[in-house]
């Protein structure tokens, strides 16, 4: 049985799922097998320092539901499959609310999401996403100015 464990963590570690035979799945169920190594993914530290920090600074990050997907709508560098399992693992924590709308999850930061990303990725306290800044006001615009003979125009009949 060590040895047969030995095997699979091997298979694992080098990702040959195809090399598995027939007494591997009857000791530990092919069912669970298959499971375990589906979920199994590694994703490089700068695709997932890169999906953090676009978090962090827009305050949300928006992604199809579409695994087969080489690229994320906005980072096109990094497989969308990537960032659905780096969403859901922040949403497991708590640090983030899902919303599933017309085939799109929209990812909210919470409170303790951006404190976990600050402790990641080494952010200062004074830095906060997109989403909680206050936007600028705008720049005042023109008064409204009547036009000068609206009322001399009322009082004029009209021709139908």
């Amino acid at each position: 049985l060590k040895k047969k464990k030995y095997k699979i963590n091997k298979l694992i570690k080098s990702q040959d799922y195809t090399a598995f035979n027939k007494t591997d799945s009857r000791v530990f169920g092919l069912r669970t097998l298959l499971i375990t190594l589906r979920h199994l993914m590694h994703i490089p530290l700068e695709n997932r320092s890169t999906v953090y920090e676009t978090l962090f600074n827009e305050g949300v990050l928006v992604g199809r539901k579409d695994k087969s997907s080489h690229k994320h709508m906005y980072l096109s560098t990094i497989p969308n499959l990537q960032v659905m399992i780096l969403m859901r693992s922040l949403k497991s924590r708590g640090h983030i609310t899902e919303t599933f709308s017309w085939n799109c999850y929209y990812w909210i930061l919470t409170n303790s999401g951006i404190e976990y990303l600050r402790g990641i990725l080494k952010i200062p306290n004074n830095c906060i996403p997109n989403t909680l800044k206050k936007s600028q006001e705008r720049a005042p615009r023109g008064e409204y100015i009547p036009k000068q003979n609206q009322s001399a125009m009322e009082n004029t009949p009209r021709a139908f």
